[in-house]
């Protein structure tokens, strides 16, 4: 009896030499593991070659091997192929639960079925073969591809259309064009902003739009200038007062904008009215550069209906204007010198009058709006009182 037991020993050492001199596991097969202990394969993925043969091997615990349906959903794992291994005991010099040869390429998805062990982590992945996409109208085609894994991408040819800002505050739209029909999401990583549509509204500079698929398959990468906006248009207008001598004149200039500017006056009716010629009255300066882009001032016209009374022996021709006035006024008509004072509608004399040349005047102070009268004295004795008034 203690011969039967010595051979036996040695019989399965040789047995074991054997199999290790052949490089064979204890399932009797070459090839990857997979060795499983408490609630885990190790490794939980692997990756080999269509037609590699794959051996579980258990060291601890009682374990399956089940590729047939989740254990967790009870849905199959529509493996390209089933396999199933019954539950062994493990033991610290690993015993065999079972090998499968894969011979169709694709992505299996097992656990173990045991006791809840799935539930508590005890899954795995076996990817046979080379994956990628096998659509050739896909912008990822691999011809060498053996499954389909799903990662197929469809940006299409990819290019964009800049609309510049036709005007100053406005900004430049940036279009996105692909020749997909797929779901795809554009964004700009400079700008906390995505859409669907690949239409965005910038100002001038440099930007990186990066377009993917919705799924995150794939992505691609733009780099978009966008031109600077138009300069705003200055637009400075005038207008000389009206009276029963002449009517009021209107100038205007304009800067900036684009291209030629166009000024023109409109008076309350909306009419186009004549700038040389104009009555008293509220008008509208418009100008409009090239590209449409329109700013506007109002400008009105005063009409002078202060009388002109004569103090004095002789009227000196004395005219005075603008009238009405805000910050100065000049002197025109007389011939000689003359000397120029100020006084309120109380007769009461103002020093606040500045000459600035022989015939302009400023206030070198604040004036209350109202009437105010200049008398107008020649060296030769002549002298005119004229009344002035300031808004």
């Amino acid at each position: 009896m203690c011969k039967m037991r010595i051979v036996l020993v040695f019989a399965l050492l040789h047995y074991a030499l054997f199999m290790m001199s052949q490089g064979l596991n204890p399932c009797g097969v070459s090839g990857v593991t997979i060795e499983t202990t408490m609630f885990q394969y190790s490794p939980s993925t692997v990756f080999i070659d269509t037609g590699d043969t794959l051996s579980w091997i258990n060291f601890l615990g009682l374990h399956n091997v089940n590729g047939d349906a989740s254990s967790i959903s009870g849905e199959s794992f529509n493996n390209p192929e089933e396999f199933f291994f019954p539950s062994v005991a493990g033991n610290s010099d690993g015993a065999c639960i079972g090998y499968h040869s894969f011979n169709i390429p694709g992505v299996y998805h097992y656990d173990c079925s045991n006791f809840g062990h799935a539930q508590a982590g005890m899954v795995g992945s076996v990817i046979v073969g080379d994956g990628g996409c096998m659509d050739p109208e896909a912008d990822n085609y691999n011809e060498l591809a053996e499954f389909d894994d799903e990662s197929c991408c469809y940006l299409g040819e990819l290019g964009f259309d800049v609309f510049p800002a036709l005007c100053f505050g406005e900004l430049g739209v940036l279009q996105i064009t692909t020749s997909s029909s797929s779901s795809l999401i554009f964004s700009i990583d400079s700008v906390a902003y995505s859409n669907s549509v690949g239409e965005f509204f910038l100002g001038p500079g440099s930007f990186h739009v990066i377009v993917q698929m919705s799924k995150g398959l794939c992505s691609d990468t733009l780099e978009v200038s966008m031109p600077q906006i138009p300069d705003e248009i200055e637009l400075f207008a005038t207008s000389t007062e009206a009276s029963d001598e002449s009517l009021g004149v209107g100038s205007a200039t304009a800067s900036g904008g684009t291209g030629d500017i166009e000024i023109t006056w409109y008076d309350e009716a909306g009419e186009v009215a004549d700038p040389n010629f104009l009555s008293e009255g509220s008008y509208l300066v418009e100008a409009i550069d090239s590209n449409g882009c329109v700013v506007s001032v109002n400008v009105p016209v005063y009409w002078n209906t202060i009388p002109q009374p004569v103090y004095g022996s002789s009227k000196l021709g004395v005219v005075v204007y603008p009238n009405p006035c805000k910050a100065g006024f000049a002197v025109d008509g007389v011939k000689h010198p003359f000397s120029v004072r100020l006084f309120n509608a109380l007769g009461e004399e103002s020093d606040c009058l500045l000459r600035n040349t022989e015939r302009e005047f400023a206030f070198r102070c604040s004036m209350p709006s109202g009437v105010y009268f200049i008398s107008v004295e020649s060296e030769i004795g002549s002298s005119q009182v004229q009344p002035l008034v300031l808004h």
